[in-house]
């Protein structure tokens, strides 16, 4: 038969500490480019006028992978491979978007 706590022991169960401070946010895409103090040195990479080079580099580099996916990948192992490739140009492609968005959204 269960028995029931007393007060008592109920007073001895651990409460769980209250959080006076704000949580620290943490990119999961960007974790060192994100980081508290590093998001002005992220938004000094995107301002410079290579940066907008690279981010044409990518567009002719998803084009012609997403080409070859399409047209001349003949096994599994080389789709899935271009599909790597394309995820990884996409996700770099959307840094400028993603550095937006966090800052809007940072207390």
């Amino acid at each position: 038969m269960l028995r029931s706590r007393t007060s008592e022991e109920n007073n001895q169960v651990a409460k769980p500490k209250e959080r006076t401070e704000q949580p620290i946010r943490v990119s999961q895409l960007w974790p060192k480019l994100l980081a508290a103090d590093k998001v002005e040195a992220a938004q000094l990479l995107v301002d410079q006028p290579g940066y907008k080079l690279l981010q044409a580099e990518w567009a002719d580099q998803l084009a012609d992978l997403s080409y070859r996916l399409e047209h001349s990948a003949k096994t599994m192992e080389e789709v899935n491979f271009l599909r790597g490739q394309l995820a990884a140009i996409r996700t770099n492609i959307g840094f400028e978007e993603d550095l937006a968005e966090w800052k809007k959204n940072s207390p």
